[in-house]
């Protein structure tokens, strides 16, 4: 049987993804053959959380000064504090509904690199030069609040 968190992880999905109480069991049901979370054994749990993931649900990191705390310190590579600054900054020039998944295609094709982790120090810095140049060109201003030439901060270039 499956623990506390794995429920509660399980009934965060379901409200993510707004399902309604009988879908939520219809994928339980085809996922470990249960119709409740209190049944399931892990091989079940992993089935229905690989399938909540396929339809868009993503546990949610941890926020914050803690996020990529766990990374700090290592000679070389990227710090917490760019990390986290790559991602505000991601979320800035991207549209997409998904932007964890469109920032590891960015930097795939950018940078050969599918993991903000795997960053050195001065690919970082490579990386937040390149949003910084994004963030102009779509909307006239650095990130930092400063506007470009008349335009309001937020309004588009033309």
């Amino acid at each position: 049987m499956i623990g506390r968190r794995e429920k509660a992880i399980l009934h965060i999905a379901k409200k993510d993804l707004a399902l309604d109480d009988e879908v939520y069991r219809d994928i339980l049901e085809a996922q470990a053959g249960v119709r409740s979370s209190v049944d399931l054994d892990r091989a079940g749990y992993n089935r229905v959380l690989s399938r909540f993931k396929e339809l868009g649900f993503s546990p949610r990191p941890k926020s914050g000064k803690k996020r990529f705390q766990g990374l700090s310190g290592r000679p070389g590579m990227a710090t917490p504090a760019q990390l986290r600054k790559i991602e505000a900054m991601w979320i800035t020039v991207s549209d997409s509904t998904r932007p964890a998944t469109t920032l590891r295609r960015f930097l795939f094709n950018r940078f050969r690199t599918t993991d903000l982790r795997m960053l050195t120090t001065t690919t970082a810095s490579k990386v937040i030069e390149a949003l910084k140049a994004m963030q102009q060109s779509k909307w006239g201003y650095n990130g930092g609040g400063q506007s470009s030439g008349n335009r309001e901060r937020g309004a588009p270039a033309r």
